[in-house]
């Protein structure tokens, strides 16, 4: 009795500590001040994600794109932020002109804007057009 428990044991805690780091998603800050101070210090470009609580494919994208290994890591790119377009990302999402959700933004560290998506996009293809992003570096957006 005691083996078996211990046996059950041990494989649950080897599937638990198996589970891939990346299924929890992207690591987001929710301060558009702090991801401004980050992208100042380390030349990335600012991702951020507008949403808001009743979105429904604001939910797919958390749940099925943004915790693909292949974006998550494409991610590590950018300094990420979400904004509840609602609440403490009112005012940015109104200055952008977000009127439709999710919408993510693609900003330079001074705020302008690079590039933007609208809607959900599949995670294989995020990750490509991540990808893209994470290399720009003109004055030209994409």
């Amino acid at each position: 009795m005691r083996m078996t428990r211990a046996i059950v044991i041990a494989a649950l805690m080897a599937c638990l500590s198996s589970l891939p780091a990346l299924a929890r998603g992207i690591t987001w800050t929710r301060s558009y001040a702090a991801a401004q101070r980050e992208a100042k210090r380390t030349g990335k470009l600012i991702m951020v994600d507008f949403y808001t609580d009743w979105c429904t494919y604001c939910k797919v994208l958390d749940r099925d794109v943004f915790t693909a290994p292949a974006v998550v890591t494409a991610s590590r790119k950018f300094v990420n932020v979400k904004l509840n377009a609602e609440k403490e990302g009112l005012q940015s999402a109104r200055s952008l002109g977000v009127t439709s959700f999710p919408r993510l933004f693609f900003l330079k560290a001074d705020g302008t804007v690079v590039s933007s998506i609208r809607g959900v996009m599949p995670a294989d293809e995020l990750a490509v057009a991540l990808g893209r992003l994470a290399s720009y570096r003109g004055s030209k957006r994409l």
